[in-house]
């Protein structure tokens, strides 16, 4: 059987060393086969908060499924949102914004939700669309064949 561990929200920029020393350490001792951490790696996109979250990634001992928030896309300046919102994910993480990873006995699939802008006041509400369905239709749709 697998052991897969879940975080979500670790805002890097309002992290608590001891949480997060805390944390290694239960790792290290279940020793899973699959990190999964989903959404706001950081508090505000910032690239000190990104350099910190690269180098928690770093120390971890297993493979990692990393999801992007909507905390890891910058609000200002907007025209950064709006024409480059994943430049700092790309340079200081590099991960892919849709992962997929294949154990022995899962399939996880990373969606991204995140939206630039939207027809709504609260751009926080994620979203996943046609195209992004099909897509995850198809990977699972791989694992049975």
């Amino acid at each position: 059987m697998s052991i897969l561990v879940h975080i979500s929200d670790l805002h890097f920029g309002r992290e608590r060393e001891v949480l997060v020393d805390g944390f290694k350490q239960s790792l290290q001792n279940l020793q899973p086969e699959l990190i999964i951490v989903s959404g706001d790696i950081t508090q505000r996109a910032r690239k000190r908060e990104f350099i910190k979250a690269r180098a928690f990634f770093d120390s971890l001992k297993a493979p990692l499924l990393i999801i992007a928030g909507n905390h890891d896309i910058p609000a200002f300046p907007p025209h950064t949102r709006l024409f480059t919102p994943w430049r700092r994910w790309q340079n200081y993480l590099g991960y892919d914004l849709e992962p997929v990873v294949r154990g022995k006995d899962f399939t996880a699939i990373g969606v991204n939700t995140v939206r630039r802008a939207g027809s709504l006041f609260d751009w926080s509400l994620g979203r996943i669309n046609r195209d992004q369905t099909f897509k995850i239709q198809r990977q699972l749709n791989e694992e049975s064949e």
